[in-house]
């Protein structure tokens, strides 16, 4: 699962869309494929039979269900798509190693940038059956891990973080949302469930600041749940306790920050600018650096 430098997507996908390349919606192109070359070669071979720009295919791509056919797409000179390569990994885990798939699709439904292993699975109650079954076990902890490493599903940060490639993430929740036969196993039952682990992690009072480090973690996570919840219509208790609780928390540590930031300001300079423009620009700051940027805009 390597992937390209960015300098290396946008030079493969110039190649492939001479005519039809801007850089601006390339370089966006390339962050939603996460430069994966397999990804760029698929998008670039959809452009080509249907004669679209990126502007085209990256409209496309941004509806939901659209990125999903997109990526379900053969590409000529490649014997299967980015869905149906990884589907063979998901067919061979639920044979091999059922707690490796269930840790994948948990993971699906976090932010896939960082995950701590450690953190997610001391949710212990809330967890489906086989990664509750070795939550306590390091050493099977570490196999069920090693699975989705040695197959390039998920890559390591350290010993205790993974990161899944986003688009792994993406087919896995595709996968879970195409496929209901099998009770307890579909996109929105996981939806539910990650939620609940999420919302049982974060911190009870998210306005006191000793929770503000662990708040910080899981606000990405909490998010992302969030979202994935309302997109698979899974909103529980948990799922809007847990929107409570980070919208508690980013208005507790926002106004903290501020309140320092002001009275610094007014203590340094009293003839400085106004203060309402430059505390409306720490916020944005503040917020950006605290969760996704669509929390920005809530």
């Amino acid at each position: 699962l390597r992937e390209f430098t960015r300098k290396e997507s946008l030079a493969y996908l110039h190649r492939r869309s001479v005519g039809l390349y801007k850089a601006i919606t390339a370089n966006q192109l390339a962050e939603l494929l996460g430069d994966l070359p397999l990804a760029l070669a698929q998008a670039a071979g959809y452009m080509d039979v249907h004669d679209i720009s990126v502007d085209k295919f990256l409209a496309l791509y941004r509806d939901r269900d659209g990125a999903g056919q997109l990526l379900a797409e053969s590409v000529e000179g490649y014997p299967a798509s980015v869905a149906t390569t990884w589907l063979l990994h998901y067919d061979q885990l639920a044979k091999d190693e059922p707690a490796s798939l269930e840790l994948l699709r948990l993971s699906s439904f976090l932010d896939p940038e960082d995950i701590d292993l450690d953190l997610m699975l001391s949710a212990q109650e809330f967890l489906p059956p086989q990664l509750k079954s070795i939550a306590l076990k390091p050493l099977a902890i570490e196999n069920a891990t090693g699975s989705l490493i040695r197959t390039g599903l998920a890559t390591r940060v350290d010993d205790q973080h993974v990161r899944l490639h986003r688009l792994v993430a993406q087919v896995t929740r595709l996968h879970l949302a195409a496929d209901t036969s099998t009770k307890g196993e579909d996109a929105q039952t996981w939806a539910r469930q990650t939620a609940a682990v999420v919302n049982h992690l974060f911190p009870q009072d998210p306005q006191d600041p000793a929770n503000w480090q662990r708040c910080a973690y899981l606000a990405a996570h909490a998010s992302t749940a969030v979202e994935h919840a309302e997109y698979y219509q899974a909103l529980t208790v948990e799922s809007e306790a847990l929107r409570a609780r980070l919208a508690a928390y980013l208005q507790s540590k926002v106004t903290g920050d501020l309140d320092d930031f002001a009275t610094a300001t007014l203590a340094i300079d009293d003839h400085a600018d106004p203060l309402r423009s430059r505390v409306q620009s720490a916020y944005r700051n503040q917020v950006s650096q605290i969760a996704p940027d669509r929390l920005a805009d809530r």
